[in-house]
């Protein structure tokens, strides 16, 4: 079992910036995995809101 969390995109055991946009709140080792990670849950957002507006 873990005992700190680890990076939401590249599994680094050094993850310190907690994502509070997402409903999970992943965690990110840095701002490259934020950005990374900020996109793909905007890309899924879109997607979401493009099949119940169709």
């Amino acid at each position: 079992m873990r005992a700190c969390p680890r990076c939401s995109e590249c599994d680094s055991e050094d993850a310190k910036i907690v994502s509070l946009r997402s409903p999970a709140g992943e965690h990110y080792c840095g701002r490259a995995c934020l950005r990374e990670g900020q996109k793909n849950f905007i890309r899924l957002m879109q997607r979401t809101i493009a099949e119940a507006v169709s």
